[in-house]
């Protein structure tokens, strides 16, 4: 009988023992590829920094890193298959406030619970909006343009990448609090908006700097305000949303890493840390800066409070727009 016990006792710590280890592995990355998804096309802005996070990655752990593109939905058809992935770290998603803050202020049902269902992980980086005009329209700065806008209400038109896109929002809520009355022309994509700004069929669009760039400096378009609180290295003359006269005009775009629900957060907070690597990185820096991002340095707590209050803030924006939920 004493040996009998004595064996069950010792077939009760071994199981304990393995339950530890099952556990202990359960909270770190293992031997599988990682799968970044992506909700756009390769080269795309998201694509290319998801492709630096994603080199990066793969370095730091030793990793096979499989790049995913899936398109569509707004960002949905990814959120979709990332949250059917295992919660394990090896599934992950890179994604714009487009689809995580943006889109759940603008449709009262989607696929994804974006407050629950997924986890940020890192932020990778943002890009303030910058509002950019023809260069034939008759303003040289914002509040000309305001002016010029209040004398012919419902006449100056401007692009977007689509309804509730942040081009959108940024010129809609431009728009509100500067008492203006413009006319939204969607395009499927930002790239015809620009082409039609080009052209003069309409006046006036928001985008990132990387955008409009080129045409600025061929006299094409005109860069007459950034939706920001401090004016940007690399536009040091354009004026921010204070300078202006919008103090609360402040509107940009945002990349981040995310997970699905019931990732350990020992995993997130490990993949958080390599993230934070990259940014010391000279090469990785590099990549990024030279597209006009700015890197942001948030712990996982940081961004998943960040997220929060942005889905709080597009709610309030989409309601001061005016613009109607879907």
């Amino acid at each position: 009988m004493r040996t009998r016990r004595a064996l069950w006792k010792l077939i009760g710590c071994v199981a304990l023992l393995n339950s530890g280890v099952a556990t202990a592995s359960a909270q770190s990355l293992s031997s599988k590829p990682i799968r970044i998804v992506v909700p756009v096309a390769a080269g795309a802005a998201t694509d290319t920094l998801a492709r630096v996070a994603g080199d990066w990655l793969g370095k730091k752990t030793g990793l096979p890193i499989i790049m995913e593109n899936r398109t569509g939905a707004g960002g949905n058809i990814a959120l979709e298959q990332v949250t059917k992935g295992e919660p394990d770290g090896h599934t992950l998603m890179v994604a714009t406030n487009g689809a995580i803050t943006i889109n759940p202020a603008l449709f009262k049902k989607g696929p994804v619970d974006t407050a629950t269902d997924v986890v940020p992980v890192a932020m990778l980086a943002e890009m303030p909006q910058i509002l950019a005009i023809n260069g034939k329209v008759a303003a040289r700065n914002a509040r000309e343009f305001i002016a010029l806008a209040k004398e012919r209400p419902a006449t100056i038109n401007y692009g977007s990448a689509g309804l509730g896109t942040t081009p959108h929002l940024t010129v809609a809520l431009f728009a509100k609090l500067a008492g203006i009355d413009l006319v939204h022309v969607p395009y499927r994509g930002i790239a015809p908006a620009v082409t039609d700004l080009i052209a003069g069929n309409i006046q006036a669009l928001a985008g990132g700097n990387a955008t409009v760039a080129p045409f600025v400096e061929s006299g094409q378009l005109r860069i007459i305000a950034t939706a920001s609180p401090s004016r940007l290295s690399y536009l040091p003359d354009v004026p921010t949303a204070a300078e202006i006269g919008l103090p609360t005009w402040h509107v940009e775009t945002w990349y981040g890493l995310f997970a699905p629900r019931g990732t350990p957060k020992p995993i997130v907070d490990e993949l958080n840390r390599h993230i934070m690597t990259m940014f010391d990185d000279p090469a990785s820096r590099k990549r990024i800066e030279d597209s006009f991002y700015d890197i942001v340095r948030l712990t996982a707590d940081e961004y998943a409070a960040r997220v929060r209050a942005d889905l709080a803030r597009w709610n309030r924006i989409v309601k001061e727009a005016g613009i109607e939920v879907q």
